[in-house]
């Protein structure tokens, strides 16, 4: 009797053990996959026949941006100030998936424009994303960085992207952000040269 007792103790114990290194193995599993990497992309194209004042000014405003990107439902700005020299503005939107349209999400973004002296003169449009998907939960960053500068009589521009994703969803969130570069660019291109 004193055996089986202590065979079933010592059974237990080694399920317990068994459970515990599952319960661990699945969490860092879950962890890795799920956690937000950050992924970089650039994009650059050339605006032709436009200046890069004109370009920048266009997207700096971001009544603009909502016709450039088509999934952007409805923004609101939070905040404006500055000059021409330094302009900075908070904006919150909605937008859906691309891929999947009947997937919302939220974001608060801030933008600063401003235009450099040397060595070339450039427009620089910076700017930080903290998108939502589920209220405040579900959150990932990024930071986006489009330059304008002169080239040919025509407008060189050139976007660099920061972007958190979880590694399980990288192959989608790499589309997404595509996705939306190439609307936009193509867009912009569009609103630019069609005639006023």
């Amino acid at each position: 009797m004193i055996g089986i007792q202590r065979r079933r103790a010592q059974a237990l114990q080694a399920l317990g053990r068994r459970k515990f290194v599952t319960v661990v193995v699945v969490s860092l599993l879950l962890y890795i996959f799920l956690s937000p990497k950050v992924y970089d992309v650039t994009f650059d194209g050339v605006v032709p026949s436009v200046d890069p004042t004109t370009v920048c000014n266009f997207l700096a405003d971001f009544n603009n941006v909502k016709r450039l990107n088509p999934t952007i439902e409805n923004f609101s700005i939070t905040s404006d100030n500055g000059d021409y020299h330094l302009w900075e503005y908070s904006v919150f939107y909605t937008e859906h998936l691309s891929n999947f349209p009947f997937i919302k999400n939220s974001a608060h973004a801030h933008y600063k424009v401003y235009h450099t002296r040397q060595p070339d003169e450039e427009c620089v449009i910076e700017s930080n994303h903290r998108t939502c998907f589920i209220g405040r939960f579900l959150c990932v960053d990024s930071l986006s960085k489009f330059i304008c500068r002169e080239k040919e009589k025509s407008t060189y521009c050139r976007e660099e992207v920061n972007y958190e994703c979880p590694r399980l969803a990288s192959i989608f969130c790499h589309s997404e952000v595509m996705f939306q570069r190439r609307a936009i660019f193509r867009n912009l291109i569009l609103e630019l040269s069609s005639p006023s």
